[in-house]
């Protein structure tokens, strides 16, 4: 779980601003510098009961969120000069402020990939940000193929399975590596389809957050079983499992904002005994903290 003062993350956007410029970007004219002022909106709201008060702290939640995210890239990545990285990055910064729960949304997509590529990066692998997959990391003795994805709803869920089954089995074609050293998986960003689950302001402490997280993540997986127990198995050949995970924001009664990452991996039936560890290892790598020393 992450919990994060709100004065200190907003402190940061200045830094991020001049980060995201020394690539060339519009800072300036990005949805980050405008963030700020959706914040400020609720707390100048008259009566943040009614309902332009309600959706305006929707909208700094939202932008709460995507700050935190923007700054756990930079935290990660901030001398990265890649083409990759730069040609990522500046896909980020071009969406829209905020989308629906059920938008797609491509500059968020790739923001789910360098989230991704940022969680990798400080569990202590190496990121190379030129190849055609998601994400492609080497530690451990490994190199990790990572398709990202993100999904609003379980038809998407479905679809987004196999369209990341389909990538890593063509990666795993043209690839030079040794396919004994490569471990692929499918990340999946469920966040989007469970976030109306999320009770706001009903919830006391961390521990009842972590369990309210990981029984919404647990009805998802209910939701979805039939479509994981099904591909699951079909790319088991490239997949070593999937990860669903949401990095869910929980609002407490006494007005703390938690960031709790919750993550289920599933792992294909067929795996051996002795390599189960190593695949629950790599997994967890997966959702390593975004901020760990934040």
């Amino acid at each position: 779980m992450d919990i994060f003062s709100g004065e200190s993350i907003l402190s940061q956007v200045p830094d991020v601003n001049h980060w995201l410029a020394s690539y060339g970007l519009n800072s300036t004219t990005s949805r980050y510098s405008r963030y700020i002022s959706y914040i400020d909106a609720f707390f100048e709201s008259k009566d943040p009961t009614s309902s332009d008060g309600r959706d305006k702290f929707d909208l700094l939640t939202k932008s709460y969120a995507e700050i935190i995210e923007i700054v756990s890239v930079k935290k990660a990545f901030e001398h990265e000069r890649s083409p990759g990285f730069i040609e990522r990055l500046s896909k980020v910064v071009s969406g829209v402020d905020h989308v629906g729960i059920k938008e797609p949304s491509e500059p968020r997509n790739f923001l789910y990939e360098l989230l991704m590529a940022a969680r990798l990066k400080n569990a202590g692998f190496i990121i190379d940000f030129d190849q055609g997959t998601d994400v492609v990391a080497y530690g451990f003795g490994r190199a990790i193929f990572v398709e990202c994805k993100r999904t609003t709803s379980i038809r998407g869920f479905e679809s987004n399975f196999i369209k990341g089954g389909k990538q890593l089995e063509r990666k795993f074609k043209s690839t030079k590596l040794p396919h004994f050293m490569i471990r692929g998986f499918i990340a999946i960003d469920v966040l989007p389809y469970v976030l109306n689950d999320i009770p706001k302001f009903e919830i006391d402490n961390e521990m009842e957050a972590r369990i309210c997280a990981r029984i919404v993540m647990e009805r998802f997986k209910q939701d979805a079983s039939r479509h994981i127990n099904k591909y699951i198995s079909r790319y088991e050949n490239v997949s070593a499992g999937v990860v669903i995970m949401a990095m869910i924001p929980v609002w407490l009664r006494d007005v703390i904002l938690l960031h709790v990452n919750e993550i289920a991996h599933v792992i294909p039936p067929s795996t051996n005994t002795e390599d189960v560890g190593e695949v629950i290892f790599l997994a967890e790598k997966l959702s390593y903290p975004l901020l760990p020393d934040f």
